[in-house]
């Protein structure tokens, strides 16, 4: 069964015994999945998730694929965990007769990085969620058809499951691209970062401040791109470690990291014309990047590729914390708003900020999970280093 025919089988899957289940290709196999052996991370807008997990097969019954697609469903929330394809694979003996497969797989996200568009133009004044859209459209090699739903409405600039697109504004309008964005022979990824990138929120000038956006695939299938808040269908995780506190953290840590930070960055663009030098406007020593994009032509879409660039490498505080026994029932996913309060490590009340992933575990019976939640930013990983530094290269 095609990954697309089992999204629609299993929006609403029949809840087999225990709080979770493990479909590949379509076929339950949580009878022999012990849920102590599953491990997830779940990875917000820039990522990719992770799963790991034991399919115990005494009667030599269950049979592996690769790129088959795995889903991790929450029966008591009614809500997917997980969903991807399956990578590699280890087979051991089991039970005399039987084996036993370890499984890692790969998260839905990474169709992001699998498509490829080769050609594609979206004109100066097009709203930014079509934009974007434009882009989905001219896409090749996802090999799963995603929600791409947008709604322009005021009511809709962070998106929601229903239209995961964003349309990044508010009451002054959708966000709107202000420049001709051309792209060739780029990943989905790129492509839809070309868009944003050249877009500005509705009551600035084009030039001035790039829209802030966040992208990622969702585990309904759903192009998800919000702006500065999260979706409306994503809860946030309130964290406060007093005594009385309603969610208690072991281990918090906080870090503040300007290790990666860029002061400025000199575009060179396609002519004289684009190619300009923009700095943060801080005066603080530090290094100046070069980003090499013969498209850009104009030295107003030169400053707004440099100052997207400038705001994707600014210095952030991110930390972690763990949530060792609990049993959340809100849709807090990776891309939500974590709301700390921890005196020792000097964050207020309504502090943290995005939560970029969380490493799930899941203990006996499967009603308790033991979450690793990161905040503020993912680590400095060389994958999204080299998605800036090789955007020429595709394989």
């Amino acid at each position: 069964m095609s990954l697309a025919a089992v999204t629609a089988a299993q929006q609403n899957p029949t809840v087999t015994a225990g709080p979770k289940s493990i479909y590949v290709a379509g076929v339950d196999v949580t009878y022999g999945a012990p849920i102590e052996r599953i491990r997830i991370t779940e990875q917000g807008p820039g990522g990719v998730s992770a799963l790991s997990f034991t399919v115990e097969d005494p009667s030599l019954s269950v049979r592996m694929t690769i790129g088959a697609d795995v889903l991790v469903y929450d029966n008591l929330n009614d809500r997917p965990i997980f969903r991807g394809f399956i990578q590699t694979w280890t087979t051991t003996p089991f039970a005399g007769t039987g084996r036993r497969f370890d499984v890692k797989a790969i998260g839905i996200e990474v169709v992001l990085d699998w498509a490829k568009v080769p050609s594609a133009t979206v004109a100066a004044g097009t709203e930014t969620g079509v934009g974007v859209q434009s882009m989905y459209a001219a896409a090749f090699g996802l090999g799963v058809p995603l929600r791409a739903f947008y709604s322009s409405s005021n009511a809709n600039p962070n998106g929601s499951l229903a239209t995961p697109i964003g349309q990044l504004g508010g009451v002054s309008g959708p966000a709107l691209v202000g420049s001709t964005v051309t792209v060739a022979n780029v990943t989905l990824r790129e492509a839809i970062r070309a868009v944003l990138d050249a877009s500005d929120p509705p009551s600035v000038s084009h030039g001035v401040s790039p829209v802030q956006a966040s992208v990622t695939v969702d585990f309904w299938f759903g192009l998800r791109m919000w702006g500065t808040q999260k979706p409306t269908d994503y809860a946030n995780l309130t964290v406060t470690d007093t005594a009385a506190g309603p969610i208690r953290a072991a281990n918090p840590e906080a870090t503040i990291d300007g290790a990666g930070v860029a002061r400025g960055v000199y575009v060179v663009g396609g002519n004289v014309a684009g190619t300009v030098l923009v700095m943060d406007g801080t005066g603080i020593p530090g290094d100046i990047a070069i980003l090499q994009d013969s498209t850009i032509l104009d030295v107003v879409s030169a400053t707004q590729a440099g100052l997207a660039y400038l705001q994707d490498k600014a210095g952030s505080q991110r930390g972690r914390v763990t949530l060792e026994t609990n049993a959340i029932a809100t849709n807090v996913r990776a891309g939500s708003s974590l709301l700390l309060t921890d005196s020792q490590i000097a964050v207020d009340a309504g502090g943290g900020g995005t939560i970029y992933q969380i490493a799930k575990t899941f203990q006996a019976g499967g009603t308790l999970e033991t979450w690793d939640v990161t905040y503020g930013g993912l680590p400095p990983s060389m994958v999204s280093r080299l998605r800036r530094i090789t955007r020429a290269s595709l394989s």
